[in-house]
């Protein structure tokens, strides 16, 4: 039987083109790719490290992710923004409250 690697799990952030230098040095070496005139970063974390010191060092950042494979982390890592749209579309969306926020 062949023995098949970890694959890394693939993250996506939103961030700004002066925040690249300081994700670079947080994600110490991970591969990272970045499109949109460097708003939106592809990092592929090793399977070998936490996925909780890429969370933490996102929050450091003020940046958010979404994680888009390896096993359940969660759906949101990092800063979770929304402020006043994302109150106003919960309140659209469930105005009894009986969803769990995330």
């Amino acid at each position: 039987m062949w023995a098949v690697a970890p694959r890394p799990r693939l993250v996506r952030a939103a961030l700004t083109p002066r925040s690249v230098p300081a994700l670079e040095a947080a994600t110490a070496g991970a591969p990272t790719r970045y499109s949109n005139a460097a708003n939106v970063a592809w990092i592929a974390w090793p399977p070998e490290r936490e996925i909780g010191e890429l969370d933490a060092a996102l929050r450091g950042l003020g940046l958010s992710a979404i994680p888009l494979g390896g096993p359940p982390a969660g759906p949101r890592l990092g800063a979770c923004r929304g402020g006043a749209f994302l109150e106003r579309l919960r309140e659209a969306l469930d105005p009894d409250h009986r969803f769990p926020e995330l």
